[in-house]
């Protein structure tokens, strides 16, 4: 809420809203801490650890990271002025694969009923699955490239679609330049012939403060 809006399910006018609280206690309420966590940097090894019951509720009810911020202007979760990619979620969709830097954007639009669910391998098994956009008769969702470095993988679990082509893989990439910069920053700069200066002593690099992280209980 601080950061953006309220996913829909979770609006005023959403399933999960019964009049005395957004979410139902005894169902739902750790669905939304789920992308709490880790946007705090949980790893998903770590996930049944930290929300114990998470396994209890079906992927429609959970949000992670992307889904719950999705609306979220830059700032704490590293968004920023990107590109936007468009793709038209259909059958077949269409692209079916990108390369995008971190902090663009990829905004799925489409007309029929369909779903964006995120799988956690490419191909059409949903275990593990989380819905980042619930079944709707046309839509659109946007999803930030806020996420580290990797491939992602997207799906519509509507009948037989994701079996028909309708699927994303979207691979993240560093932003652009930082690897060539980084490689030329550390190149010793050449001095012109005949010129004895000693070059100025490099200073040693700031540590960055350690990510806030989680640590196990033993």
């Amino acid at each position: 809420k601080i950061l953006g809006s309220f996913p829909d399910s979770l609006a005023a006018d959403g399933a999960l809203n019964i009049g005395r609280g957004r979410l139902i206690p005894t169902l739902g309420w750790e669905s939304i801490w789920e992308g709490i966590v880790e946007w705090f940097g949980v790893p998903p090894g770590d996930m049944a650890t930290v929300l114990p019951h998470l396994s209890n509720f079906p992927p429609h009810l959970r949000y992670n990271r992307e889904a719950l911020f999705r609306n979220a202007s830059g700032g704490g979760s590293g968004g920023g002025q990107g590109t936007n990619w468009e793709v038209d979620w259909a059958v077949p969709a269409n692209p079916q694969a990108l390369s995008v830097a971190r902090g663009d954007t990829v905004t799925f639009s489409w007309s029929g009923n369909h779903d964006v669910i995120r799988t956690v391998a490419a191909g059409c098994d949903f275990s593990g699955a989380v819905t980042l956009a619930p079944v709707s008769s046309g839509g659109t969702y946007v999803w930030s490239a806020l996420a580290d470095p990797g491939t992602y993988y997207f799906a519509c679990s509507v009948g037989g679609h994701c079996g028909s082509g309708m699927h994303l893989e979207v691979t993240v990439l560093s932003a652009p330049g930082s690897t060539t910069q980084a490689m030329a920053e550390a190149q010793p700069k050449k001095h012109a012939e005949g010129d004895t200066t000693a070059p100025a002593p490099r200073k040693s690099p700031v540590p960055f403060p350690p990510p806030m992280g989680f640590r196990s209980q033993e």
